[in-house]
């Protein structure tokens, strides 16, 4: 930017059009302590949609928080979870804030925030707060008051506002800084809610696959060592993937995805048209051969090889190994569905 070329931005109008949050926080996110930032307003349109998220998501908590409140230990899988990851949150930012980091400190608490608590916790907790769950209660208040704390710096009114909303006799200013607590710690809960990630992963893919529309509920079966986590949490599996998960294999036809130490399996018989899918992936075969087909005869002429730049040959390559793994897999699971039959 030039104040001579009037190329300027004005700060003042960005705060009129996505607010003074916004703007903070986007300056933040891309802050790397030593050199200059390329103004780029697609920085500000993240912090609106991040203070957005963080304002749905508190209304959210603000509805579920009316009730009974029970501070004992935190029994279901996704409570353990959270509380767990709240402690690492709370040490890494923390740290980069006293290291005077605010880029490391704003993509920290981002991602938290969006990936862990919005993305995953809210989802997974909300059959226990349907059932009102003064546990749940407990932890979700705690953890959305450690959030507003932590990105009190950064986007201070938002979190001023939120903070008052929930209740609070002072100002966000003058309350205490979270501090970690390493009894918070529990590595077997990250780990089963690791497991429960997977499966729920595995469970929209297979959807996706199967080209379901995203209100359909389905049967899901889970089989293996891993298993054990999202049997155990089968209303929090509901939740996230819509889907009723049973365990063993079914009987018929099925699709498969494997993850770590399971294998996740939606049968065709009243969830999929296997007629209709068989078309598709059919389809799907035709268009990925003619691309292989073409990337190999780009990748077969010598002149193309040796003239073009080398990272429009890698990205030729890279497409060619995309499409042949594609292919391979398409096949797999074709053949598996005969085989079934």
């Amino acid at each position: 930017m030039s104040k001579s070329k009037g190329n300027g931005v004005d700060p003042l109008e960005v705060i009129d059009a996505s607010g003074a949050d916004a703007l903070r926080f986007g300056m933040a996110y891309v802050s790397t302590g030593g050199q200059d930032i390329r103004w780029d307003p697609r920085r500000v349109e993240m912090g609106r949609n991040f203070t957005n998220k963080l304002w749905n998501a508190s209304r959210f908590a603000f509805m579920n928080l009316e009730g009974e409140i029970d501070p004992g230990p935190p029994e279901r899988l996704a409570d353990r979870w959270i509380t767990a990851r709240l402690e690492r949150a709370i040490e890494t930012v923390t740290g980069h804030l006293e290291a005077f980091d605010l880029g490391a400190t704003a993509r920290a608490a981002y991602e938290f925030v969006w990936s862990e608590f919005c993305d995953w916790y809210l989802e997974a907790a909300k059959p226990a707060l349907q059932e009102d769950d003064p546990r749940t209660r407990f932890v979700l208040r705690e953890t959305l008051t450690a959030i507003l704390k932590m990105l009190h710096p950064i986007v201070p009114f938002v979190t001023a506002e939120l903070y008052e909303a929930l209740g609070n006799d002072i100002e966000i200013g003058w309350a205490a800084w979270p501090e970690a607590d390493t009894a918070r710690t529990d590595p077997e809960a990250e780990r089963a809610f690791g497991q429960l990630q997977a499966v729920v992963g595995a469970v929209r893919a297979l959807r996706a696959e199967a080209n379901l529309p995203p209100n359909q509920r389905v049967r899901v079966f889970v089989d293996g060592e891993g298993a054990a986590a999202a049997l155990a949490n089968a209303d929090a599996v509901a939740a996230l993937a819509g889907a009723d998960v049973e365990g063993g294999a079914p009987e018929g036809a099925a699709l498969t995805q494997a993850v770590r130490d399971a294998e996740v399996r939606l049968p065709f018989s009243g969830n999929v048209d296997l007629g209709e899918w068989r078309e598709r992936q059919q389809k799907r075969l035709a268009d990925l051969r003619a691309d292989r087909g073409k990337s190999e005869k780009k990748l077969g002429n010598p002149k193309f090889v040796e003239n073009a730049p080398e990272a429009v040959v890698d990205e030729e390559r890279r497409r060619l190994a995309e499409a042949e793994d594609l292919i391979e897999r398409i096949e797999a699971s074709l053949q598996s569905v005969v085989d079934a039959q």
